[in-house]
C-alpha cells in the first residue's frame, strides 16, 4: 500500500513539473488543479497508514519503503554521474 501511495504522489508532483516545463498543451484545470487536488485527497489515506502505528510486522513497512527509496536515489545519482564522465 505504501508504496503506490508515494507513486501516487510523485505521479502527481511529476504532472505539475512537467506541464509547467511544456506550456504548449497546458490547462490549469488540468495540470495543476486536479493534482493539487488529489495530493489532498491523498493525505487522508497516507495519515490513517501511518497513524496509530500498525501491530508488527505492519509498522515496519515505512521503514522498508524508505531504505528501498535512499537506494533508489544513490543508484540513480551514481549511474547518472557515471554517464556524465564518459
Amino acid at each position: 500500500m505504501y508504496p503506490l501511495l508515494l507513486v501516487y504522489v510523485l505521479v502527481n508532483i511529476g504532472a505539475i513539473v512537467y506541464f509547467a516545463k511544456h506550456r504548449e498543451h497546458f490547462g490549469f484545470w488540468k495540470h495543476v488543479a486536479a493534482p493539487v487536488i488529489g495530493l489532498l485527497v491523498i493525505v487522508f489515506p497516507i495519515y490513517s497508514n501511518l497513524w496509530p502505528v500498525p501491530a508488527k510486522p505492519y509498522n515496519i513497512f515505512p521503514y522498508v519503503l524508505i531504505v528501498w527509496l535512499v537506494i533508489g536515489i544513490f543508484v540513480y545519482v551514481a549511474r547518472k554521474h557515471g554517464q556524465a564522465e564518459d
